[in-house]
């Protein structure tokens, strides 16, 4: 069973998109911040991230920023959804691989997911990516182990 990581800061929407993902057979572990977000990943694990953008404490952005600089999930593919402008976002973190422009149908979210988990998505291969300075203190937290060596499980 595949596990998606669902970063939502609106419990509403979070619980619809939790149900609905459970119905389709993936296991979904939830965040309501990016700095949560980073917490269960790193306890977790995950094979996809699927996060809002705009939330407090961690942005979406930020979290993937932390995310692509891990060397073990450098790769993992990042969904993020925004009714923000493409650019908007881009000017934060643009090595994401889909950005879904709220409001989206769930039928494109989940032929998206589909073809990232199954691997027909053409997907760059990702070198860990150097976070900008200075860190947010989770995601200094999330990186502390790889930087030293240790493990993150």
């Amino acid at each position: 069973m595949r596990t998606i990581l669902l970063v939502e800061d609106e419990r509403e929407i979070a619980e619809l998109l939790q149900c609905i993902l459970e119905a389709e057979g993936y296991r979904v572990v939830t965040a309501s911040n990016g700095a949560q977000g980073l917490e269960c990943l790193a306890r977790t694990g995950a094979d996809l991230v699927l996060s809002d953008v705009l939330m407090p404490v961690m942005s979406g952005t930020q979290m993937a920023a932390a995310i692509r600089a891990h060397p073990r999930f450098a790769n993992l593919p990042i969904v993020l959804a925004s009714a923000l402008a493409r650019d908007e976002v881009e000017a934060e973190f643009s090595d994401f691989d889909v950005l879904l422009q709220k409001p989206y149908g769930m039928r494109e979210l989940l032929s998206m997911l589909d073809l990232l988990l199954d691997g027909t998505a053409p997907r760059p291969v990702r070198a860990p990516v150097p976070m900008p300075v200075p860190l947010h203190a989770a995601a200094a937290r999330f990186l502390a182990p790889s930087l030293s060596g240790g493990s993150t499980n």
